[in-house]
């Protein structure tokens, strides 16, 4: 059996630019260089998996991480794949993805890679608010460790419009 799609999805811990803003003492530089480096060897893993599903007839390849995520040019493994991928976001607000707490609407935006070129019209949607628009809602910040860690999460309304590509 062959898959008909790879989704690549890379822990961005260490690429992250809010989860690594104070690494100042002696210690907390080098657990972050440690992140680093075992963040490069899963990319490294991806990429090997992106050229294996490369070489296969009717297999998509969908490559994830937040949007602001520096490995998308700070990894060469992750910078040549999307280099040569479709590229498109999603909001996460747009899919309902919310704060427990205060059930506003979070916005984060995830950038995907593919190899499907039509994968982004189909599930690539943006935050109705717009510049020089009327907000129609509003946004929870994403900062600190509850938010963070819900956003993490794709919410079921996009889960299901994935699973119906």
């Amino acid at each position: 059996l062959r898959p008909r799609r790879v989704v690549l999805s890379p822990p961005c811990t260490a690429d992250c630019p809010l989860q690594n803003l104070n690494q100042t003492s002696v210690e907390q530089q080098h657990r972050y260089r440690a992140k680093v480096r075992q963040a490069r060897r899963i990319q490294r893993g991806c990429y090997l998996i992106w050229q294996a599903a490369l070489k296969m007839a009717d297999c998509e390849i969908d490559l994830e991480q937040p949007w602001n995520s520096r490995s998308w040019e700070r990894s060469p493994h992750m910078k040549q794949m999307r280099d040569q991928m479709y590229e498109f976001h999603i909001d996460g607000c747009f899919y309902g993805l919310r704060f427990p707490r205060s059930g506003h609407l979070m916005k984060k935006r995830w950038r995907i890679c593919s190899t499907d070129p039509v994968l982004g019209e189909r599930i690539g949607k943006c935050c109705s608010n717009r510049v020089g628009k009327l907000d129609n809602h509003v946004h929870a910040p994403i900062i600190g460790g509850q938010p963070v860690a819900q956003s993490t999460f794709y919410p079921q309304a996009m889960c299901l419009s994935l699973i119906h590509i």
